[in-house]
């Protein structure tokens, strides 16, 4: 598709979002400029917003997965803004500049899709897929990019546990290596525990510590597999948790401390049942 058949797409919605853009990269010069620029956006550099781009990417998985669209705006601008944030720092350190950001995303997609910019032809889903992967291949062949052990390596030194665990699983699966299906991870994940339950029953302090950190690879891996966000499965189940200490205490009439482990399972129950029973009518 040539430059002309391009323009004939653009429309005037488009027009006005490019000179939208043009006033953000005004905008980002203006945040790091030498004189008036913000100290602490001058004070960043890759490493220290990292953490930022991966927050952001949660927040936007969060927005979409609660359907709102105003969020899911603002949130895609969060992310748009950590990259033009880190292409900022590249053009200061003359490293490379957003143009070039641009110049390669727009190369990627015209490499991917022959089908559209070169044949001209229909193609399946299933040929569609196929293409990306064999044209990615052969990208990473001619450019010469890190292996898997460098993709590895600096997954571990740049992210918290959590987050490098789940860098792991995206660059092992961006090579060709992931589990067949759930079910082996979910056989991995029992194997693991019962080798924990092993170690915590040797009382060595050293095995249990690596068992344990086996079982949180693991389920770390599943979250990824299943596409679940981790951080918003643990935040409900906080939130679950204290729901249900709260209808544990309106059931007891009074606090629930100083009971004794039968007496907290029991009354853990009935509050499960009770809150289970609520939603179902709630619902109905």
């Amino acid at each position: 598709m040539n430059t002309k058949d391009n323009k004939k797409t653009i429309s005037e919605s488009d027009v006005k979002t490019l000179d939208k853009f043009r006033e953000l990269i005004t905008n980002i010069h203006l945040l790091y400029d030498e004189k008036e620029g913000c100290p602490w956006h001058k004070s960043q550099t890759h490493e220290t917003l990292l953490p930022y781009l991966l927050e952001e990417s949660n927040e936007l998985i969060n927005a979409f997965s609660m359907n709102n669209n105003k969020n899911i705006s603002e949130e895609l601008g969060d992310v748009l803004l950590q990259i033009m944030l880190h292409s900022e720092i590249s053009s200061k350190q003359k490293e490379f500049e957003l143009g070039d950001v641009i110049e390669l995303l727009n190369q990627k997609i015209i490499s991917r899709h022959p089908h559209i910019f070169k044949e001209k032809k229909r193609i399946s889903i299933k040929e569609a897929a196929s293409i990306w992967q064999n044209q990615k291949k052969l990208e990473k062949k001619d450019n010469n990019q890190d292996g898997l052990i460098e993709q590895l390596s600096l997954a571990i030194q740049n992210y918290d546990h959590i987050k490098a665990t789940q860098s792991i699983a995206f660059a092992l699966d961006q090579n060709g290596l992931k589990w067949d299906n759930i079910e082996e991870i979910l056989k991995k994940m029992i194997e693991e525990i019962k080798e924990l339950q092993k170690a915590i029953k040797n009382g060595n302090k050293q095995n249990i510590q690596e068992e344990f950190g086996d079982v949180y690879f693991t389920l770390i891996n599943l979250a990824y597999a299943l596409k679940i966000n981790e951080k918003k499965a643990l935040d409900e189940a906080n939130k679950k948790f204290i729901e249900r200490i709260i209808t544990m205490e309106e059931i007891l009439g009074d606090r629930i401390s100083g009971r004794t482990a039968n007496e907290f399972q029991a009354l853990w129950k009935t509050a499960k049942q009770k809150l289970k029973s609520f939603k179902t009518i709630k619902n109905e």
